[in-house]
């Protein structure tokens, strides 16, 4: 579990150990969804008579979509959007913003997604519920899906897709490699094939970078973007549009957890780096063009405790932060 950093007061320490429950790839939480890709399985998690994480049959962290008539609003995007390892349910950037405004917010956050998948998630659950408000939280996993060669358009499936197309072409093959996954996990070797395989995707990179490819990739966030203005302002819904800070882009001053873990990226993906701050730079340009757009890449910068305790996610700290922002920006 990440050690509480007591969001209402300057007290902070260093010393995180991730909660397990957060680890979905490794737990293999996520199922296929065949409106927005995938989703979160239905998780009950509780310690010490807290409440860590609960979502919903779609594995949304709110109540059931179906019995939500109205809210004040929505809140999409992916793991930051979700507030995976908050400490407890009440320490997640929903609930912060709904204590802190004294109105209904209702998290739709999940893991992994892409822009695409966000509004994918809108028009297929969402749409009939009432609100006046929607915050998009976005930004790292299109920079990570385009670092890893994928087309904007292609990510709804891929990942279920390419495993039954494996099954289909090789189920021999695949039937020992999930059998032997199998039998180094019941030997308690869970944890290495789940690093062993999450470094080989990290290693996937192109042999150069290609801004033409990444230019295409943002002009179809920018064209959905467009499309989903259009939309909300049609139903007078506020839509905020928000690029998440990472540790790559974040101007705060950051403490000797961050900065051992920066420098620890930066020597381990030096040209990921690089792809980053490329990417980073053509998405804020293009996005600067809306008058709903705020980058948050300053966010953070009044403080020097940790915030980030890996490359994006945050602390209790940081949701508060966050929340306290958003809060101004409501209808």
């Amino acid at each position: 579990m990440v050690e509480k950093n007591n969001s209402e007061n300057n007290s902070s320490k260093d010393d995180f150990i991730l909660d397990d429950i957060y680890l979905h790839h490794k737990n293999r939480h996520f199922k296929h969804n065949s409106f927005i890709g995938y989703c979160i399985q239905q998780i009950d998690k509780k310690r010490n008579n807290k409440q860590i994480l609960k979502t919903n049959k779609i594995g949304l962290r709110c109540e059931e979509i179906d019995l939500i008539e109205k809210t004040n609003t929505i809140l999409l995007g992916g793991s930051v959007a979700f507030s995976s390892f908050a400490t407890t349910e009440d320490q997640t950037i929903s609930s912060l913003l709904e204590k802190n405004s004294n109105k209904k917010i209702i998290n739709c956050g999940v893991g992994g997604h892409i822009f695409k998948q966000h509004l994918s998630l809108y028009f297929n659950y969402l749409k009939n519920i009432e609100t006046k408000n929607i915050i998009i939280l976005f930004g790292f996993n299109d920079l990570v899906n385009c670092y890893l060669g994928r087309k904007y358009d292609e990510i709804l499936n891929i990942e279920f897709s390419s495993k039954v197309q494996d099954n289909y072409l090789s189920p021999i093959k695949t039937s020992l490699k999930t059998l032997v996954i199998q039998i180094l996990e019941k030997i308690g070797l869970r944890n290495f094939t789940h690093d062993l395989l999450l470094t080989q995707n990290q290693e996937k990179t192109n042999k150069g970078i290609n801004e033409i490819e990444i230019i295409n990739y943002i002009n179809k966030i920018k064209k959905d973007i467009n499309y989903f203005n259009s939309y909300c302002n049609k139903f007078n819904i506020n839509l905020i549009i928000s690029l998440q800070p990472s540790i790559y882009n974040s101007k705060k001053d950051f403490s000797e957890y961050e900065k051992k873990n920066l420098n620890l990226y930066l020597s381990k993906f030096p040209q990921r780096y690089k792809f980053i701050k490329i990417f980073n730079n053509f998405l804020h340009e293009e996005l600067s063009s809306f008058k709903n757009y705020y980058n948050l890449e300053n966010i953070f910068q009044d403080t020097s405790e940790t915030i980030f305790f890996d490359e994006v996610h945050l602390n209790d700290k940081g949701n508060y932060i966050l929340a306290n922002f958003y809060k101004k920006l409501l209808d």
